[in-house]
Protein backbone atom coordinates (compact mmCIF):
# COMPACT_ATOMS: atom_id res chain seq x y z
CA UNK A 1 0.00 0.00 0.00
CA UNK A 2 1.31 3.32 -0.84
CA UNK A 3 1.77 5.96 1.80
CA UNK A 4 -0.29 8.28 0.45
CA UNK A 5 -3.64 6.19 0.08
CA UNK A 6 -2.91 5.15 3.98
CA UNK A 7 -2.69 8.94 4.61
CA UNK A 8 -5.52 9.38 2.86
CA UNK A 9 -7.40 6.61 4.45
CA UNK A 10 -6.89 8.11 7.26
CA UNK A 11 -7.88 11.67 7.16
CA UNK A 12 -10.84 10.78 5.72
CA UNK A 13 -11.48 9.29 9.73
CA UNK A 14 -13.39 10.70 12.59
CA UNK A 15 -10.98 12.22 14.96
CA UNK A 16 -11.73 9.51 17.57
CA UNK A 17 -10.76 6.93 14.90
CA UNK A 18 -8.06 8.68 14.18
CA UNK A 19 -6.76 8.67 17.57
CA UNK A 20 -7.23 4.81 17.67
CA UNK A 21 -5.18 4.42 14.55
CA UNK A 22 -2.23 6.06 16.38
CA UNK A 23 -2.21 4.24 19.13
CA UNK A 24 -2.54 1.37 17.40
CA UNK A 25 0.61 2.27 15.38
CA UNK A 26 2.19 3.31 18.40
CA UNK A 27 1.36 -0.37 19.83
CA UNK A 28 3.08 -1.98 16.49
CA UNK A 29 6.27 0.55 16.59
CA UNK A 30 6.94 -0.73 20.67
CA UNK A 31 6.35 -4.48 19.22
CA UNK A 32 8.36 -3.95 16.91
CA UNK A 33 11.52 -2.29 18.86
CA UNK A 34 11.00 -5.23 21.64
CA UNK A 35 11.65 -7.64 19.07
CA UNK A 36 14.67 -5.85 17.97
CA UNK A 37 16.09 -5.40 21.80
CA UNK A 38 15.25 -9.44 21.98
CA UNK A 39 18.48 -10.44 19.82
CA UNK A 40 21.21 -11.79 21.33
CA UNK A 41 24.67 -10.45 20.56
CA UNK A 42 27.58 -12.11 19.43
CA UNK A 43 29.40 -13.88 22.46
CA UNK A 44 26.72 -13.08 25.42
CA UNK A 45 27.02 -16.75 26.70
CA UNK A 46 30.58 -17.32 26.72
CA UNK A 47 30.51 -17.76 30.31
CA UNK A 48 27.58 -19.79 30.90
CA UNK A 49 29.22 -23.26 29.96
CA UNK A 50 31.26 -23.99 33.40
CA UNK A 51 32.01 -27.56 32.89
CA UNK A 52 33.08 -29.58 30.15
CA UNK A 53 33.89 -33.25 30.93
CA UNK A 54 37.24 -34.10 30.32
CA UNK A 55 37.67 -36.55 27.61
CA UNK A 56 34.39 -34.60 25.59
CA UNK A 57 36.21 -34.29 22.35
CA UNK A 58 37.14 -38.28 22.59
CA UNK A 59 35.18 -40.56 19.98
CA UNK A 60 31.51 -41.82 21.02
CA UNK A 61 31.35 -45.58 21.74
CA UNK A 62 28.00 -45.61 19.58
CA UNK A 63 29.80 -44.51 16.60
CA UNK A 64 33.17 -46.50 16.90
CA UNK A 65 32.30 -49.11 14.02
CA UNK A 66 31.42 -46.55 11.50
CA UNK A 67 35.19 -44.65 12.61
CA UNK A 68 37.13 -47.51 11.98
Amino acid sequence: MEGTTLIEKVNSLPDEMKREVVEFVDSLVKKSLNKRMQRPKAGCGKDLIAYIAPDFSAPLEDFRESME
